[in-house]
């Protein structure tokens, strides 16, 4: 019986050791500081979009869209890098509108 209790508590050691970063739920701003030995294994992109991500939801929407806590580090990365490519898209449609208004009222002094 005790040969089978410590297999077990090992086992969930060895399972609890492996988990993937990527699933850890973020639901308040102190789990980033509870998982934070987990969050230094991200890549360093990635942990760029996760502070992005949870900047917005600290923002309250101050830096654009609003974000929302209780999704996993994954899902935060995966709308950060949603939230980028709409933020440039938005800046690329800008320009464009800018330059062609600038194209069509283009005088010429010659």
């Amino acid at each position: 019986m005790k040969k089978l209790l410590i297999a077990a508590i090992v086992s969930a050691a060895v399972l609890a050791g492996c988990t993937d970063v990527k699933d850890v739920v973020i639901s308040k701003k102190e789990d980033i500081e509870t998982h934070s030995s987990d969050l230094k294994k991200l890549p360093d992109e990635d942990k760029k979009l996760v502070i992005g991500y949870f900047l917005r939801a600290e923002g309250n929407g101050l830096f654009g869209e609003k974000a929302e806590y209780g999704v996993t580090v994954g899902e935060a990365i995966k709308r950060q890098k949603e939230f980028i490519a709409a933020q440039e898209a938005e800046e690329a449609a800008k320009k464009e509108a800018v330059e062609k208004v600038q194209k069509t009222y283009t005088v010429s002094y010659s």
